[in-house]
């Protein structure tokens, strides 16, 4: 079985070697580990150093982004034939040498999608500012209330998937990928699991570039989490407004009714705003039938797309 261990680097040069040098070579159940640098831009000597390390790189000519980054490891990692995909990040918070630990479920046939979890064991909980502790707990729980998966931590970046992930994932985020690969794998119905892992809570050189501003990083995020929903649930979000716009628009109408019992004259405004949300409930349910129509083709379309992955990945690997 072999295991392609990619690591996302943008100007890490003071820690990409280190890194590279503490991926283990021999684990129990995985026959080969490739190294694959992502390097999505650097400006330093980030990608000599990694060649230097004894990794491959793919390089990006400008920075393209972590969700990019993503596309371009899941595509080598397909080329290359491996049964195991690993992403962590290049600037040393996560400690590599804990990698059986992490793929242990998918070797073990538990999991099919493994994620370091940060916060799942109390006694591991990283130093971190407060401030993005309590972010990703709300971006977990919104994640979990989504997927209807209980998850303590979507944000990690040091992950693990099988070969059928890999070939059924198709993201749209340039951003970052996180939480988006979580939600439409759960939505696939794929197992994804959990592992308490001991992680640096802040960086020893430099600051990430994804999540630098909290405000920037939750609004971009939830922009992610929001439309991977409707990608897959669409029906469900236009049920769920189309039931809010109805019980609103009721209430309004008996609310404007109710004087009519009493004086003979109703309340007009809150006629014709009941009138409006009840007319707003059918155009939204009309819209989630529509919805789930272009659902189903793109659930087509997608069944094409892996069978041509499947094909491709039997007739041009990567030795």
């Amino acid at each position: 079985m072999d295991l392609q261990v990619n690591i996302f680097a943008l100007n890490e040069d003071k820690t990409i070697a280190d890194v590279i040098y503490a991926v283990p070579r021999d684990i129990p159940g995985i026959d080969r580990v490739r190294i694959m640098v992502i390097d999505d831009g650097s400006t330093d000597r980030t990608a000599e150093l990694a060649e230097e390390a004894g990794a491959e790189v793919c390089r990006h000519g400008y920075n393209r982004g972590l969700g990019a980054a993503f596309a371009s490891a899941l595509k080598t990692s397909l080329a290359g034939d491996a049964d195991i995909m690993l992403t962590v990040d290049g600037d040393g918070q996560f400690d590599v040498g804990q990698i059986p630990d992490l793929i242990a479920p998918i070797l073990d046939g538990h999991a099919d999608m493994v994620t370091c979890s940060r916060f799942l064991d109390p006694n591991l909980l990283p130093d971190m500012p407060v401030v993005k502790q309590w972010g990703n707990h709300v971006v977990a729980g919104m994640v979990s209330s989504m997927t209807g998966v209980r998850l303590k931590d979507v944000s990690c970046g040091f992950r693990a998937y099988n070969r059928e992930c890999m070939v059924r994932l198709n993201l749209m985020g340039r951003f970052t990928y996180t939480h988006e690969a979580i939600m439409e794998l759960v939505f696939k119905g794929f197992r994804v699991s959990e592992v308490p892992l001991a992680v640096r809570g802040v960086r020893e050189f430099g600051q990430s570039r994804v999540a630098s501003n909290v405000f920037r990083y939750g609004w971009r995020t939830l922009r992610i989490m929001i439309g991977t929903l409707l990608n897959h649930r669409p029906h469900h979000v236009f049920s769920a407004l189309a039931a809010v716009s109805a019980v609103g628009g009721v209430a309004l109408a008996i609310f404007g009714w109710i004087p009519f019992l009493m004086t003979g004259s109703f309340i007009k405004w809150a006629m014709f705003s009941g009138g409006f949300l009840l007319a707003l409930a059918v155009l939204l349910c009309l819209f989630g039938l529509q919805a789930r129509t272009m659902h189903r083709t793109q659930f087509l379309l997608e069944n094409l797309l892996y069978e041509q992955r499947l094909q491709q990945s039997q007739t041009q690997r990567v030795p």
